[in-house]
């Protein structure tokens, strides 16, 4: 469904700047964004937590275990 709305020249220009500094957002996803918002004030949006695995090789095998040993290996290389 499309439907018209009408902005003020002021909001209207907030919201193309806004869209240019973030292109991978459109109009629909801001609306749904601020909906969610204001329907649940409390806060709770349930969003997904999208993390990128490391590359294979690009790590330690053990850190939950020896974590300090680690750090303290590597402590000096980021100097």
């Amino acid at each position: 469904m499309e439907r018209s709305i009408i902005l003020s020249d002021t909001l209207a220009n907030r919201l193309e700047h806004y869209l240019q500094e973030h292109p991978d957002e459109s109009v629909s996803d801001l609306i749904e964004e601020i909906l969610q918002q204001k329907e649940n004030p409390s806060g709770r949006t349930s969003r997904v937590l999208r993390i990128q695995p490391a590359k294979t090789g690009s790590g330690y095998s053990d850190t939950s275990v020896n974590h300090d040993k680690i750090f303290a290996d590597t402590a000096g290389e980021s100097q």
